[in-house]
């Protein structure tokens, strides 16, 4: 989740350097303990655990969305910059938007 979302930031990494994020995350998750079946090994891995959580997670509530903003909210600094500002503004809108089709998502999937 987080390598696609710096891709949809704009970064971009080549095939070793994918493979040396995953294989750090992959460490890191050793050393705290994370069950091996639970620490992705790579991109394929991590969406089917990402796709399991979604089944399973709920909608997140009012204080998580209110979290959320104020995080995002805390990074608009007026200090000029209108190019931050804006895109800032743009990743606000995109993450509403994500929250609400989510939201939407698991409604349905609750009435069923």
């Amino acid at each position: 989740m987080p390598l696609k979302l710096l891709r949809g930031l704009g970064f971009a990494f080549d095939a070793d350097e994918h493979a040396a994020i995953y294989a750090l995350w992959r460490f890191v998750g050793h050393l705290v303990g994370v069950p091996l079946e639970l620490n992705p090994d790579g991109e394929a891995a991590a969406h089917r655990l990402l796709e399991l959580r979604e089944l399973t997670a709920g909608p997140p509530g009012q204080q998580s969305l209110e979290l959320v903003r104020a995080l995002l909210d805390s990074n608009l600094e007026p200090d000029g910059n209108d190019w931050l500002v804006a895109r800032n503004e743009r990743l606000i809108a995109r993450g509403e938007r994500t929250l609400k089709r989510r939201v939407a998502v698991a409604a349905r999937a609750g009435r069923r």
